[in-house]
């Protein structure tokens, strides 16, 4: 994660601790910043709590937010938060029914399509579909409707999977399954590796993506003002 995430970031700072790395970076916040930690949970929850104000986010695992003492952790300010998981894999599925169905979406063409499916079906992404870097793909029933719908970003160093959404009516039915499998094998063949996040209560979509060869790299705990 830190590997494919570091050639994209700005300004970055980072601090470390015996077997941990804490990594602060300018966000997408103006005059902000984000940061993101990575190994033992004593070690993180020491260095998140020297930082400063003016942070956007701050990602560490769970087990470094239990660790950390609550003056420290209230000192922070950090009142909203999401329990995510990151998922990785390198190596394709096999070839899923309905895959001949899925398309790169024309954002020229189809923006307005794409608008609606998203707010439909994930509104509170935060994937929006101006992100710069992202390539998106759709899932088309028999009558050329747009059903489901999925970012892809970086093409460089990883394709990192966002937004992944199907409408209600048409879910159970292997259509996110298709189409993830599809741009995930188009991922992998571009850079070896394709990751995506997703919310640890969504259990249900944590399934599909271990059926298609994804596997849980990295548990975040991610903390805004």
């Amino acid at each position: 994660m830190v590997r494919a995430g570091a050639p994209t970031w700005r300004d970055l700072k980072i601090a470390t601790a015996p077997g941990a790395l804490l990594v602060t970076m300018a966000s997408s916040t103006p005059g902000q910043r984000a940061a993101l930690g990575v190994g033992d949970a004593v070690g993180l929850s020491r260095l998140a709590t020297r930082l400063e104000g003016g942070l956007a986010v701050i990602t560490l695992p769970p087990q470094a937010w239990q660790a950390m003492p609550a003056d420290d952790l209230a000192r922070l300010g950090l009142s909203s938060r999401a329990r995510w998981e990151w998922m990785v894999t390198h190596e394709a599925s096999q070839v899923r029914p309905g895959e001949a169905q899925v398309r790169e979406v024309d954002l020229a063409a189809e923006l307005d399509a794409l608008t609606a499916l998203q707010r439909r079906a994930l509104p509170h992404t935060y994937t929006s579909l101006d992100r710069p870097g992202y390539r998106w793909f759709g899932w088309y029933d028999p009558e050329g409707e747009l059903r489901s719908m999925a970012g892809a970003g970086d093409w460089v160093h990883e394709v990192h999977l966002g937004s992944v959404a199907t409408d209600e009516g048409w879910r159970g039915r292997g259509v996110g399954a298709a189409l993830t499998a599809a741009v995930t094998r188009q991922g992998l063949t571009a850079t070896g590796q394709v990751s995506l996040g997703v919310y640890t209560e969504n259990t249900r979509a944590i399934a599909l993506y271990e059926r298609l060869g994804f596997t849980i790299a990295y548990s975040a705990d991610s903390r805004r003002p």
